[in-house]
């Protein structure tokens, strides 16, 4: 009887341990918008880290502050309006914004297999889409960097392009868990450094990869970008790189913290004469590693 008593103690517990990752794989899944169709958060996921930048004007402790206003998600891709950024060392401050960051699948009707228009935000009664998607469109709208300690502006005022996932999870629950895109576009970019000012048209070549653990806690993600100026292709070149990897809590219902580290470099040929997020204007090459904590609620 004892012997019994314990089997079914044991199988209890396995089924618990079992409804818990389940629930844990399903809240991670609802936060990154894994979930069907599009739903808007606000104010979230608010990022905030502490690490140290490194370029030739020497090493400096750093904190950064990132925001948008309003952010859908969901299988189809990911949409964020009004974005806000901050970053800060003790000799210098600088911040930025952006009007709009989207990215989309193409939508292909299930029944006659043929491409059709979707809504740039999807709802759930929005008309429905095969799965296993691989080829879709990104843009980005008036992206601006102020630099307030050298006389740095710079503004991406427009990119865009189109992007193709190798793994074909598109429009599907695993997009944003695992997946690798190729991404190639164009962008209008315009800078005013100290007495000098200058405008370009880059193109834009990116590589996009992230992997997860079967229940989705663990992640990490790798992005690479190109993005030479067309106009002075020799002379003019900037690619970057970020590495993250992080693991998700989730300590109640209503919340999903993910905690990271990152570490990214830049090396631009005209490092005052480009729009890079967290680089150094003055030096060619710039690196940084952080640790950071992305809270949604």
């Amino acid at each position: 009887m004892n012997a019994l008593w314990l089997i079914a103690a044991v199988a209890v517990s396995q089924i618990t341990e079992e409804e818990e990752v389940e629930h844990t794989l399903d809240r991670v899944a609802d936060m990154n918008g894994e979930h069907g169709g599009g739903h808007f958060r606000f104010l979230q996921p608010l990022s905030v880290s502490a690490g140290a930048i490194v370029s030739d004007s020497g090493a400096a402790p750093v904190v950064a502050l990132s925001v948008p206003l309003l952010r859908s998600a969901g299988s189809w891709g990911e949409s964020r309006l009004f974005t806000l950024d901050g970053y800060a060392t003790p000799q210098s401050l600088w911040a930025g914004a952006t009007l709009l960051t989207h990215e989309q699948f193409f939508c292909r009707d299930p029944e006659t297999g043929g491409f059709q228009g979707s809504c740039p935000v999807p709802r759930d009664d929005s008309p429905k889409c095969l799965p296993n998607a691989h080829a879709g469109w990104f843009i980005e709208l008036a992206r601006v960097w102020a630099r307030f300690q050298v006389d740095h502006v710079a503004m991406r005022i427009a990119e865009g392009g189109l992007f193709y996932d190798v793994l074909g999870t598109g429009r599907t629950p695993q997009v944003r868990a695992t997946r690798l895109q190729l991404m190639l576009g164009g962008a209008g970019d315009a800078v005013w450094f100290q007495r000098n000012s200058a405008a370009t048209v880059r193109g834009v070549a990116k590589i996009r990869g992230t992997v997860s653990s079967d229940s989705r806690r663990l992640r990490a993600s790798l992005e690479a970008a190109w993005r030479p100026s067309l106009i002075a292709f020799t002379t003019d070149q900037l690619v970057e790189g970020t590495l993250v990897a992080g693991v998700y809590a989730v300590p109640e219902l209503d919340r999903a913290v993910f905690i990271r580290v990152r570490a990214r470099v830049s090396y631009a040929t005209r490092p005052g004469m480009t729009v890079s997020e967290w680089a150094d204007p003055t030096a060619p090459l710039t690196a940084g590693a952080d640790v950071g904590v992305e809270l949604s609620f």
